[in-house]
């Protein structure tokens, strides 16, 4: 029957069909000439991935690799700078009842305000008395009536009132925090230690007042004001000797404020600042200061 069907025996058959099987195995297996696939069709044109190609895969490009990092640590803090000091515009006219808080002198000058708290200790108040007389420095002194020290003195600081050396202002009579006070309590603070200074030396510690601890705020400005303090008096560098201080640290505070147009603070507390007014002399003269009483530098 084969040979009926093809017109061939089946030996020439089936070595027919093996070289048709052995050439279409050919096709699957790669040309020597890589850049045309197989079938004669250009890369160019040969979609990758279909049967009998092998057109060249072009890689992707490049991605950068991000590698993690620990992120940065965050900057330190900055420290909180110190309020800038207030300047007073004008003091003069000063509007009526109308409190105005004060750290510095006005304007460009050479002058400096120092001015001595509490009078704790009588000795000190003593020493400074005698400083004063002898270096023609002028002092304002805020006092607090109820020191023995201010009393026992009363005479001194009198004749030094009459030369121009010496003010007394405010500083209520006993020294509480005012901010923790009552205002009926404020009040009886502020004038009987007013009292006390006229009675004592003729003259009113008005308008210079400076709260204790250096604690304020507008409820006791006002208060204040309505009594005729209207300079709430605070300052722009300090002694530090409200405690005590050896020498060479209250020596260096002085080198570090005692500067024009500055309202400086220290106290008649501890006798440590009484081994020292040679220096501070020395410092005051060699800046070319000015020492100024506050009702000098703000008058009214």
């Amino acid at each position: 029957m084969w040979p009926i069907l093809f017109g061939v025996d089946r030996r020439s058959f089936l070595m027919v069909l093996a070289a048709g099987t052995a050439a279409a195995m050919a096709g699957c297996s790669p040309s020597s000439d890589s850049s045309t696939p197989a079938g004669g069709a250009s890369a160019a044109n040969s979609p990758v991935g279909t049967r009998g190609s092998f057109a060249p895969i072009t890689p992707p490009s490049a991605v950068p690799v991000v590698v993690p990092t620990t992120p940065p640590a965050p900057p330190a803090p900055t420290p909180t700078p110190p309020p800038a000091p207030v300047v007073v515009r004008s003091v003069d006219p000063m509007v009526p009842g109308y409190p105005t808080v004060i750290t510095q002198l006005n304007g460009a000058g050479s002058s400096l305000a120092l001015t001595i708290d509490d009078g704790a200790d009588s000795s000190v108040v003593a020493a400074y008395l005698q400083f004063i007389r002898s270096s023609r420095v002028k002092v304002t002194f805020f006092v607090n009536g109820s020191r023995p020290s201010w009393t026992e003195h009363k005479d001194e600081i009198a004749t030094l009132i009459e030369a121009g050396l010496v003010q007394v202002a405010n500083h209520t009579w006993s020294h509480p925090d005012i901010t923790t006070i009552s205002t009926a309590a404020l009040r009886d603070e502020l004038t009987r230690n007013e009292t006390f200074i006229q009675d004592t030396w003729g003259v009113s510690g008005r308008p210079f007042f400076r709260p204790p601890f250096g604690r304020y705020n507008a409820s006791t400005n006002q208060v204040a004001a309505d009594l005729g303090y209207t300079m709430i008096t605070m300052w722009w560098g300090s002694f530090g000797d409200a405690a005590l201080l050896t020498e060479d640290v209250l020596l260096a505070q002085a080198q570090k404020w005692l500067l024009a147009q500055r309202i400086v603070i220290g106290h008649a507390n501890y006798p440590t600042v009484t081994n020292l007014y040679g220096q501070i002399l020395d410092i005051i003269r060699s800046r070319g200061l000015q020492t100024v009483l506050l009702s000098e530098a703000f008058p009214r």
